[in-house]
This record gives structure tokens, C-alpha cells and sequence, in this order.
């Protein structure tokens, strides 16, 4: 069961909190753990921090070329030149 801050509760049998690893959903749900004895060791350990970034730039792009771009909605793509090396 969750219960909102507008009153309202939502039953289930899975909670998914995508608001990241220092997400108050997560925090109170392994408090909860804890508390019972039935959180994994493992998540009682300090988080290791582990990210490699890769952020590139381009110039505008042609539409009629690329007519992905019309679109009104965001999507993803990877888009990598034939000799580049992060493939």
C-alpha cells in the first residue's frame, strides 16, 4: 500500500520510485526493511558512485534529411560515424 500526500492510498504488488537512488521512496522503503529484518546486506552498504559520461554537440541538423526531427515528441537515438571508436 502507498499512501499520498493528497490522502489518497494505491494498492499493488509492485512499487516502482523513479526518482533515483537518494529518492525518498527508496529511503523509506529500506527504513521499512530494516526495521523487519529483511533488508539484503548488500543494500545496507554505502552507494558507490560509478558514471561515465559521454556528451557531444552537433550542428542543426536538416529535417528533410533527418525527418525524425519533425516530430513533436522527444526520442533517442544513437547515431555513431562508421571509424568511431565508442561502438
Amino acid at each position: 500500500m502507498v499512501r499520498c500526500s493528497d490522502g489518497t492510498y494505491y494498492y499493488g504488488q509492485v512499487l516502482v520510485g523513479a526518482d533515483g537512488a537518494s529518492s525518498a521512496v527508496r529511503q523509506s522503503l529500506f527504513r521499512q526493511m530494516k526495521e523487519e529484518g529483511t533488508l539484503p546486506k548488500v543494500d545496507q552498504e554505502e552507494q558507490q558512485f560509478r558514471q561515465v559520461s559521454l556528451l557531444g554537440t552537433t550542428n542543426s541538423l536538416n529535417p528533410k534529411k533527418h525527418p525524425d526531427l519533425k516530430d513533436s515528441f522527444s526520442n533517442f537515438k544513437i547515431i555513431l560515424h562508421r571509424n568511431s571508436p565508442y561502438m
